[in-house]
């Protein structure tokens, strides 16, 4: 029977396996690294310390290959990660991100698709840094810096066409 293995990180250019149960066997993980091809774009990387492969691939990491390739080399048997993402940061991430896609769902509803949230708030701070020039009020927010966040939003939303853009 072949050692189950489990992913523990995964993002579309990166691959990390867990095989708890040859942890610490130096030559079943050289077999691993020898037996996974390398290419110009893909390196292999395995720490029998820690009982893991790390998998970087530049055209992305397909994880039904990679299962295929343990399994058909005798390796292991990649469990299967199920319905959600393996990775728990992707879970957090995405689950942090929601309620902003929704508001920014509604503003985009509420405008009928003219305007996107990054885009409220780059105007939202740019009428901030303009008021608190009229009324000489340096208390909150500068001015200065109102004018610096606005335009950082503004080139890291790509208002144009940006994640987050109509």
């Amino acid at each position: 029977m072949l050692p189950e293995a489990y992913v523990t990180h995964r993002l579309p250019r990166r691959l990390r396996i867990r095989i708890p149960s040859r942890k610490r066997e130096e030559d079943f993980f050289e077999a691993v690294r020898k037996r996974l091809p390398e290419t110009e774009s893909r390196t292999v990387r395995v720490s029998a310390l820690t009982g893991s492969v790390l998998i970087q691939d530049e055209g992305g990491v397909d994880l039904a290959e990679v299962a295929s390739l343990g399994k058909s080399s005798g390796l292991f048997a990649l469990a299967d990660p199920g319905p959600e993402e393996s990775s728990s940061r992707a879970n957090v991430a995405a689950k942090a991100a929601e309620p902003v896609r929704q508001l920014n769902d509604r503003v985009k509803r509420l405008t009928r698709g003219r305007i996107t949230l990054p885009a409220l708030a780059f105007l939202g701070l740019l009428a901030m840094g303009f008021y608190q020039i009229n009324e000489g009020n340096m208390v909150a927010l500068p001015w200065y810096a109102a004018f610096w966040y606005a335009f950082d939003l503004y080139l890291k939303a790509d208002l144009g066409g940006g994640p987050l853009a109509a």
